[in-house]
């Protein structure tokens, strides 16, 4: 009878460490997509105030360095967060009252450590940085009007179960390299949980067989 009690503790005490573990965060997380978005236009905040001193009315130029896609996702949420003003590309800067040039521009996604139960709720430590350097100059001057390394990030976590929903989107710099784990982490630990598993089902039965 001792046994039978022992086997109910056990078994109660695992299936509610693995419906916690389930349930707790599983939906409740932010994509890098959404992440980066949010950082952007706060940044961008900080070049709306410069601009809005130059005048709503006057025609404003954004030139971006890097690679095709950090310009792409730049140069969008500018013209999202800015469509009061008149921002337009390269191609059309003889036009310009202003130029608005980003150069070194960075965004990275970092997974710095992966922590937490062993029991299916393992989480990842990430950092989101968005950064990049700003100058405004007036069209056809070398006078800088304005200058500054804009740099914002965030860091977070989220259950390592969700990596593939968290990193949605077609850009590459939404999805980051997870740190190396170690064997007891790769292995020890799943088989610990699986031996208790094992252990679970063999004491049902023996009960049963009694």
């Amino acid at each position: 009878m001792k046994q039978k009690y022992l086997f109910i503790y056990f078994f109660v005490f695992l299936t509610s460490c693995l419906a916690f573990s389930q349930g707790t965060g599983e939906y409740d997380f932010k994509t890098n997509l959404e992440i980066f978005s949010k950082l952007t236009e706060k940044s961008i905040e900080k070049i709306e105030n410069k601009i809005i001193v130059l005048g709503r009315e006057k025609v404003f130029c954004l030139i971006i360095e890097g690679n095709e896609e950090n310009k792409d996702f730049l140069y969008t949420k500018f013209r999202q967060k800015l469509y009061n003003f008149k921002i337009i590309s390269e191609p059309d800067s003889a036009s310009a009252d202003y130029i608005v040039y980003l150069s070194r521009t960075v965004l990275n996604t970092g997974y710095i450590k992966i922590f937490g139960s062993v029991l299916k709720s393992r989480k990842v430590e990430r950092e989101i940085s968005v950064l990049y350097s700003c100058e405004i100059k007036q069209r056809n001057s070398q006078d800088v009007l304005y200058s500054e390394m804009i740099s914002e990030k965030k860091t977070d976590n989220f259950l390592l179960d969700n990596k593939d929903a968290v990193e949605r989107g077609d850009y590459s710099f939404l999805k980051g390299r997870l740190p190396e784990m170690s064997f007891f982490e790769k292995a020890v630990i799943p088989g610990a949980v699986i031996l208790a598993s094992a252990v679970t089902i063999i004491l049902f039965f023996a009960i049963r067989s009694k």
